[in-house]
This record gives structure tokens, C-alpha cells and sequence, in this order.
């Protein structure tokens, strides 16, 4: 389902919203290239079924295309309390987990289930 459809499918389940930073997400060196190049029909196909559910703040084809990419792993998603997501992420840091970021926050349920900042 690529980052956006995995994350549609909890917060629908949780009942909530989510922001995400599209500037906050450790991408590859040349994902943004290579989104653009290669698209594959995953893309499209998470792109059409989930898109009604997010909002982009800067809707760019890259933007679109590496969040709906079905290669991404949204399953490496985790939720933590936000007092609890510093130690967390820096655990992770210690364990040679360094491209762990912290991307985003959930939030009450709005008109979209997503939206996307940056």
C-alpha cells in the first residue's frame, strides 16, 4: 500500500488523523529522481484507492509517487505516546537504527485521514 496506505488503513481503524512531513522522511539519494523515471502502476493503483483520504500540502507528482509507492515500508510505522517518542528514536539510534525519524503525529479525526506538509 506504500507509507500513505498503511498509515490510511490505522488511523480509519484508530479513528484519528495524522500529519506527516514529507521533509522528515529519510529517502535514498536519488528517490525523488527515480520516482519520477520509474513509476510502476502500485503507485497509481494506492494513489487512486487511498488518495480521496490525503491531503498534500505541496502536491507534487515526487511527493505522490514515493508516499504511494508500494516498495516503501509502512510497516515499519511506529506509534508511540509523544512523551515517550524522544527515547524512543534514540534508542533506536543506539541500537544502528540511524535512519529513524520521527515524521509526523496523529491527531483528532478531520476531513481527511492524512495530511501531508513540506
Amino acid at each position: 500500500f506504500g507509507l500513505l496506505g498503511h498509515l490510511c488503513e490505522v488511523t480509519k481503524a484508530s479513528g484519528i488523523s495524522a500529519l506527516i512531513d514529507m521533509e522528515k522522511i529519510p529517502l535514498f539519494k536519488r528517490t525523488r529522481e527515480l520516482s519520477i523515471k520509474y513509476p510502476n502502476g502500485g503507485m497509481k493503483r494506492n494513489a487512486s484507492f487511498f488518495g480521496k483520504h490525503v491531503k498534500f500540502e505541496n502536491n507534487t507528482q515526487e511527493n505522490i509517487n514515493i508516499l504511494f509507492d508500494p516498495q516503501t515500508s509502512g510497516g515499519l510505522m511506529i506509534f508511540v505516546d509523544e512523551n515517550d517518542a524522544d527515547n524512543l528514536l534514540t534508542e533506536l539510534h543506539k541500537e544502528g537504527v540511524i535512519e529513524a525519524q520521527i515524521i509526523g503525529e496523529t491527531e483528532e479525526l478531520k476531513d481527511h485521514l492524512i495530511k501531508v506538509l513540506g
